[in-house]
């Protein structure tokens, strides 16, 4: 749908023949032009009719030119509003806005955070991507963002007995920063873990800057310098386990596992011996990422390109359950069931469940007093690559990661070998 706000010279009749009054002239498809007199009249020569503006030797040029500049704006800014909220707004409503006296546009729900926070919801729960030769709708990050969207909720009732649903940009002050990364730090604290501060100031971070590319009213993105330490990323140690403790899980006796069992250790197997392929892309690999001696696949979480070796111990596993197999799909995770993503992100958070909870039996089993889950076969493949010899391109070539972060969490993750090697070296 197309809209213009035009500024026209046009004589009338109490007018003389050398002068004309200006006026808009708002259009918008579908509707009636709509004239609006702006009670200003001009010399006809003094006008630019390309330019709708007055020519630059004119004497009233400086003062009326910035005028027509204003109201121009003012107009504009409107209809932006209006638009990206999806108001059905007519040419009668945006000249209505001239005869109020005050000078700031019409305020609509677009200056709420939590519109913006809803836009990034919707538009990662609907991006549509081809990955590994299957078209995908969706992204896991919309789950961020509802869940800062949660904790932002249950903060300022808590905090300010406040429903967020009121608040605009300019209530994000310093002081309420720090009062939510305290208010996350403590309930971090109770969990055991740190709350997911950073990953939550960082998107809301990015809905400021979404909102300032889009020119909202008082979005101040100097508000995170408060909070500018939480935002730097945190040295991470990659979940790994020993050698000797890893063979124990691996040669675990299986008469101790039910069937469903078992196939939860095949799947914490498949992903340590595909280069520690992630749970998700595990769940959906296809047949057609199966090269001759290789795998080749794009990862759910960051579209880079993987390609592990494909391992004979790899082949054990497919073949244990191809017949088993929905589709197009290596394993058997989905079935017909599973139609929608959602419904597939439904199975995978069950699966991976399943999978942990397989994990903690064989580690009480064994007496490992570390909380295994699926993700450890990832650190620890990629762990053992590195101190096996392999440099830093191969592995990251074969997890999917960047050089950068493999040599940033992984060089260092076994500290008492290299300490052993130096001591043998020297």
């Amino acid at each position: 749908m197309s809209y213009s706000v035009k500024i026209v010279a046009e004589a009338s009749k109490k007018a003389t023949k050398t002068t004309a009054n200006l006026k808009l002239v708002i259009y918008k498809t579908g509707y009636k032009r709509e004239p609006k007199s702006l009670r200003y009249s001009v010399e006809l020569k003094d006008w630019d009719k390309n330019k709708e503006r007055l020519k630059s030797s004119s004497t009233q040029a400086d003062v009326l030119n910035l005028y027509l500049n204003a109201t121009e704006k003012k107009l504009y800014d409107q209809i932006y509003l209006w638009e990206i909220n999806n108001v059905d707004w007519c040419p009668k409503q945006l000249v209505s806005i001239l005869d109020r006296k005050s000078e700031k546009p019409q305020q609509t729900k677009a200056d709420k955070v939590v519109v913006f926070i809803d836009r990034q919801i919707d538009y990662y729960k609907s991006k549509e991507r081809i990955k590994n030769g299957e078209k995908t709708t969706g992204s896991s990050n919309w789950e961020n963002y509802q869940w800062l969207k949660n904790s932002l909720f249950e903060f300022t009732k808590v905090k300010y007995k406040k429903d967020f649903n009121s608040y605009c940009f300019k209530d994000i002050s310093e002081s309420f920063m720090h009062s939510y990364s305290i208010y996350i730090q403590e309930k971090g604290l109770k969990n055991g873990n740190k709350g997911g501060l950073r990953h939550k100031l960082k998107n809301l971070k990015a809905v400021f800057n979404l909102a300032q590319k889009e020119k909202v009213s008082d979005v101040d993105v100097c508000v995170f310098d408060v909070v500018k330490e939480h935002l730097k990323a945190s040295k991470t140690t990659p979940r790994v386990l020993s050698d000797a403790d890893f063979i124990r899980i691996r040669d675990f006796d299986r008469t101790k596992l039910s069937k469903k069992e078992c196939f939860h250790l095949d799947l914490f197997l498949f992903s340590y011996y595909s280069g520690g392929m992630a749970n998700v892309d595990v769940c959906y690999l296809n047949k057609s990422c199966i090269k001759d001696d290789y795998i080749e696949y794009v990862r759910r979480k960051c579209d880079k390109v993987a390609n592990p070796i494909f391992l004979p111990k790899i082949l054990e596993i497919i073949d244990r359950y191809k017949e088993k197999s929905y589709g197009n799909y290596v394993l058997p995770i989905f079935n017909g069931k599973q139609q929608t993503e959602i419904q597939k992100h439904d199975k995978v958070e069950r699966i991976t469940l399943s999978v942990n909870k397989t994990l903690a039996k064989i580690s009480s089993h064994l007496g490992i007093a570390k909380k295994v889950t699926w993700y450890y076969a990832r650190g620890t493949y990629i762990t053992k690559a590195i101190n096996e010899g392999l440099n830093a391109y191969e592995v990251a070539d074969q997890a999917g990661n960047s050089v950068k972060i493999i040599e940033k969490h992984y060089y260092r993750a076994d500290r008492s070998e290299i300490q052993r090697r130096m001591i043998s070296a020297l």
